[in-house]
């Protein structure tokens, strides 16, 4: 379906268009958005409404917190004075360093004392900090309309006050998201609990990054802050009409949830002329010769500043019931693209497992994957490379990875599966450079 540059575009395509009578046929619908182009010249750039959470617990004594005040420093002077700014720490109780503030040049003396006062104290409460960072974002949505309103959270810890179930903190990730609050999340070192910021990073239309450096964590957060200005899209879900009688999940950590019949994918903010994707496992029932499944597929989106969402639709996808299938009728464009989540969806979820112990249910994990992967890259040019990746990745997956390889490569196949482009400087370009020694 073509749009207009002002518009968002959205196609919809499964890898194959046939389905057996007998049932349990599993096909891959990939459904493609592609953001509006902002103007090459604006007369004036979009005002932000940012707050900056930091985890001041113990653990961020030294390097991680001179790091991290870098970064809000480094954040607070690329501000204009249209922009408001807040500054939050967090240890077991959460502290406002500085209410949303314009970032004139009178303020931003005022913020740089707020950052140099930030001190390390006691333990991890994480939700307290975050959630008392949306309140202050919240507070300047209420005073001005028109802003772009995110919340990032700096930890290097496990909470362990507060809420720490990543489902709850996931639950009130959603709501904000839906209330027009998107948080980033930004892993420092190799100690956080990556389910924790994830949850939150996921559900919250953001993203997740990991930074192992002082360096890193400026060029992460930098970098949000620019993607942040050249926001053509603030929010982005796919909507999928959900027919009797088939089973459909995301590949990849896309949070859903399901709507009456609908099965609802956040996909977040997207950057002008972005493309994003999503692709969708449908496991198929027996049905009648010659029959069709339709799918239809629309795209819930806002504009920055908006305050009623958009919505697109993609031609609709059909799947036809026959009395045998032929593995040679696949797209095989669109059968590579498949096949690539897959394996990045695979090495995610068995390096979750690895890293909670689970080492026998990980190898089990991609013991199990790789049976069916194998299948589907036979006749792909990609995919003898792919299952011998995965292959190598499985026996190692006996024994515990170290904390930062394991972060680096949850980071890298995280990044590749929302076609996120990597901000730190000399990172490795795949997931399996990291299994080097």
């Amino acid at each position: 379906m073509t749009a207009a540059a002002d518009q968002l575009t959205l196609t919809a395509a499964f890898d194959r268009d046939n389905i057996d009578v007998r049932g349990t046929s599993v096909r891959y619908l990939v459904v493609d958005a592609t953001a509006p182009t902002l103007p090459t010249v604006r007369s004036e750039k979009p005002p932000l409404n940012l707050s900056l959470v930091i985890d001041a617990s113990g653990s961020m004594t030294g390097p991680p917190l001179e790091a991290a005040k870098q970064a809000a420093a480094s954040v607070a002077e690329a501000l204009s004075e249209s922009d408001a700014l807040s500054i939050i720490s967090f240890d077991t109780e959460s502290i406002v360093h500085l209410p949303p503030t314009r970032q004139d040049s009178a303020a931003k003396a005022r913020t740089a004392r707020a950052i140099a006062a930030l001190q390390p104290r006691e333990s991890t409460n994480l939700s307290d900090g975050w959630l008392k960072g949306c309140e202050q974002v919240a507070t300047e949505m209420q005073a001005r309309a028109g802003l772009r309103n995110r919340v990032v959270l700096f930890s290097d810890g496990h909470a362990n006050h507060g809420i720490m179930d990543p489902a709850q903190l996931a639950t009130h990730a959603a709501e904000l998201y839906r209330r027009g609050i998107i948080t980033s999340c930004v892993g420092i070192g190799a100690g956080y609990s990556e389910v924790q910021i994830a949850s939150i990073a996921e559900h919250g239309g953001g993203n997740l990054h990991h930074a192992d450096t002082p360096g890193q964590i400026a060029n992460v957060v930098l970098g949000e802050l620019d993607q942040l200005r050249e926001t053509a899209v603030e929010s982005c879900d796919f909507v999928l009409e959900l027919p009797e009688g088939v089973r459909v999940e995301v590949m990849g950590d896309y949070a859903c949830r399901t709507e009456a019949s609908r099965l609802v994918c956040t996909l977040g903010p997207l950057v002008s002329g972005a493309q994003r994707a999503a692709i969708f496992k449908v496991t198929c029932s027996d049905g009648s010769l010659g029959s069709t499944i339709h799918f239809d597929v629309r795209a819930r989106w806002t504009r920055p500043g908006a305050t009623s969402p958009n919505t697109t639709r993609a031609s609709r996808s059909s799947l036809r019931y026959v009395d045998r299938c032929h593995l040679a009728d696949r797209d095989l464009r669109l059968a590579s693209r498949v096949a690539q989540t897959w394996q990045a969806w695979a090495v995610r979820s068995a390096m979750r497992l690895n890293q909670d112990g689970a080492l026998k249910a990980a190898y089990d994990f991609v013991e199990r994957e790789l049976r069916y992967l194998r299948r589907y890259c036979e006749a792909l040019p990609e995919g003898n490379q792919l299952v011998i990746q995965l292959e190598r990745l499985q026996p190692m997956l006996n024994a515990h990875f170290d904390r930062l390889t394991a972060k680096e490569i949850s980071s890298s196949v995280g990044r590749f599966m929302r076609a996120r482009r990597d901000h730190r400087p000399s990172s490795k370009s795949s997931w399996s450079d990291h299994l080097n020694p």
